[in-house]
């Protein structure tokens, strides 16, 4: 059997040599450990001096080692060589589990520098003549890392990577560990696990020159988990600049959404070798981590350093950070200085953009994002914007020509991707066939998309659809015949006719003589029971009017811009008869200073019983028994217009102002129940709870 090899279910037999997949990850630690010598300890039919290991090259010439040894018995390769470096592939799990101790103190034996292990934790395709399964010991990844600490105590000044391979192409791996040092870091310990998982998939058929490039090249096809775990890996020992690859790891966290171990690496990378890019890219991930105040001071701290095309880039995120804290003024300031140092900057007109919309501006705002796109025609952020502005006037036509469909490229980075190469991705006008609708952004926007899911339930034989579980109960009953959140949504989007995130159905609107059942008055249904008890009565069977209250937004930043403080939304309403009127508290997360406040005026109060953030479909039902509800632009205003309930949204002016409710008017164009109070200045309500106070004494015949 050692002389013919063992054999697959094909017949053809395995003499592949596996470092080479790995050859990306393992190349800098044995260029940084010096390494001149190599014992193959289970090299099987391989060679190293074979040529086409990496391009034309051999494995001896890519890894710049001037011996190897190679370690085969079953191939009469019996000599065994202390080396610099003790290379293990693909042969652990062929070792009894009563021997693997003693094997893997001999790979210590015979290693001076450093130890290279991969073990495969999955079933051969080989079989042995007995008819057992050529790996015979299978065991996960922390149980190796078990033996190798173990065995490792004993030989100090070794170190060591393992890689305990899950299947072919992906593989568990560790940074370079020792017993008597600390690992090899590069960051702050307390951001690593035990262990990175990476897939080496492509790897192996493709020349790079060097770490950077791999890594690149893994980010460029969107495997950015895979890009982080190289970076991991190869660490302090890559063969490029620490700071080149600490930015790269930044960008690949920023990528996975981890904005915080994003700024960490920016941080790093800027300290090592300060660049305009790294300092950008480290103000955006703070800014983009909730700390945009922190983003402005830093961002001050190290403007000036900078000339150029380069300070602009600092100075416009600066700017988008007062944007985020709602210092529009600031804002405009930090642009304007951004245009000077860099007249023909896209992003700075795309800021001076949103300042002019906060403002109320909107056509200049479309002119700075027209100005803003003639420079730069793929910056998405100003076609969105520009896009938002057209919406608010009522013109989706324009809007759906103009950038519209650009927002999935910002506000969900990396949610589409494995979609896009669908050929039936982002058409959502098909009729009569099997379509796919993905969820996007938050729970306020999946309400008002969700209208035109009715429209397509008489149009098409299929419909699968995902939404936030929270809404799944609600939905399902609201839209009988859609599969909402299936098991398995990728592999059904694969077989569909049409594959779109939900926001594309807005493409429907255009036309409202075709989809009027859109825009009826009533879409959602609750169901019979109000939190499980309480059956919803008609207000003429009640005496007392049931008034829903909400009245802040919890969003960081912007929140504060939406919300009203409870005792002026009170004061506001203090005209209404306590003896007639019921409030019903319906804000999340009321703090119990403000629960104090409702229990101390002189109406019943209402407190539900259920969580009102998490159990939506009890939260729906106790709007639908409101006769009224009063709240600001948050959940519960789309909340009740999709239910049809009587409501008054009170809005802000300019930041904390969305599309939906438009830029004037106190019609509601997509919810015919509810009525619009807009306060004309910010941070000022006292005009907008007296209209409230007028529109609701109308309401009520007072």
């Amino acid at each position: 059997m050692s002389e013919a090899g063992a054999q697959n279910p094909g017949g053809k037999k395995f003499d592949l040599m596996n470092i080479k997949k790995f050859r990306y990850v393992i190349r800098p630690l044995i260029l940084a450990h010096r390494i001149n010598s190599i014992l193959d300890y289970g090299s099987g039919s391989c060679s190293w001096s074979a040529s086409g290991f990496h391009g034309s090259q051999s494995a001896l010439d890519y890894f710049s080692v001037e011996k190897i040894c190679e370690y085969e018995p079953s191939l009469s390769k019996n000599h065994l060589e202390a080396s610099d470096c003790v290379t293990c592939f693909d042969v652990l799990e062929h070792i009894p589990i009563e021997d693997v101790y003693s094997v893997v103190n001999e790979l210590f034996l015979n290693s001076k520098k450093l130890l290279i292990v991969n073990i495969a934790n999955y079933p051969a395709r080989a079989v042995l003549p007995n008819g057992e399964n050529c790996h015979i010991t299978l065991r996960p990844f922390d149980w190796w890392k078990g033996v190798f600490d173990a065995v490792g105590s004993r030989h100090p000044e070794v170190n060591c990577f393992l890689s305990v391979s899950e299947s072919f192409w992906q593989a568990k791996c560790s940074e370079v560990f020792s017993f008597n040092s600390t690992k090899a870091r590069w960051h702050d310990s307390s951001l690593l696990g035990e262990s990175y998982n990476i897939n080496l998939q492509f790897s192996d058929d493709t020349v790079y020159s060097g770490t950077t490039d791999y890594v690149d090249a893994l980010l460029a096809s969107g495997r950015h988990s895979d890009a982080l775990s190289a970076c991991r890996i190869i660490g302090i020992f890559a063969d490029c600049d620490q700071s080149d690859l600490l930015f790269r790891a930044g960008v690949a966290c920023y990528h996975l959404k981890d904005y915080s171990q994003a700024s960490e690496m920016f941080q790093l990378s800027y300290l090592l070798k300060a660049s305009a890019s790294a300092g950008k890219h480290l103000l955006e991930s703070i800014r983009l981590d909730g700390r945009a105040k922190d983003a402005i001071s830093l961002g001050s701290s190290i403007k000036d350093s900078w000339h150029g095309k380069d300070k602009s880039a600092i100075l416009d995120q600066i700017a988008l950070s007062c944007i985020m804290v709602a210092d529009i003024d600031t804002a405009e300031h930090f642009a304007g200085n951004s245009l000077q140092a860099n007249p023909s900057g896209s992003m700075a007109y795309y800021i001076m953009g949103v300042v002019m919309s906060a403002r109320g501006d909107h056509s200049r705002a479309i002119d700075c994002y027209q100005k803003s796109l003639s420079i730069d025609p793929n910056n998405i952020l100003a076609s969105t914007r520009m896009a938002n502005e057209f919406l608010a006037s009522g013109k989706i036509a324009k809007a759906l020509s103009s950038g519209y469909s650009s927002r999935v490229e910002i506000s969900s980075v990396g949610r589409f991707d494995q979609f896009k190469s669908l050929s039936s991705w982002r058409n959502p006008e098909v009729v009569g066939g099997r379509i796919c609708i993905i969820c996007e952004q938050g729970l306020g926007d999946q309400i008002y998309y969700s209208r035109f899911l009715s429209w397509y339930t008489k149009q098409c034989e299929q419909i699968t659809c995902t939404v936030d579980p929270r809404l799944e109960k609600l939905f399902s009953r609201s839209f009988p015949g859609i599969l909402f959140n299936p098991s398995n949504f990728a592999e059904i989007a694969q077989i569909s006719d049409s594959c779109f995130p939900m926001g594309d159905m807005l493409a429907l609107a255009a036309d409202h003589n075709s989809t009027d059942s859109c825009f009826s008055d009533k879409y959602l249904y609750t169901s019979a029971a109000f939190c499980g008890s309480r059956e919803p009565s008609t207000s003429a069977q009640r005496k007392t009017k049931r008034v829903g209250l909400s009245w802040k937004s919890n969003r960081q930043y912007i929140g504060d811009c939406k919300s009203i403080h409870l005792h002026a939304l009170l004061e506001g309403l203090s005209f209404l008869e306590p003896e007639n009127t019921c409030l019903v508290c319906l804000q999340h997360h009321a703090s119990e200073e403000e629960l104090s406040v409702l229990n101390s005026t002189h109406f019943e109060v209402e407190f539900g019983t259920y969580d009102e953030f998490n159990d939506l479909d009890s939260h729906a039902s106790a709007i639908a028994s409101c006769d009224m509800v009063v709240t600001i632009s948050n959940l519960n205003a789309h909340l009740a217009g999709a239910l049809g309930v009587r409501t008054y949204v009170l809005v802000p002016p300019g930041i904390g102002l969305t599309w939906y409710w438009g830029r004037s008017g106190s019609a509601s164009e997509w919810y015919n129940s509810l009525t619009i109070v807009r306060s004309v200045t910010p941070g000022e309500w006292a005009g907008a709870l007296a209209d409230l106070r007028e529109l609701v004494k109308q309401e009520l015949g007072m």
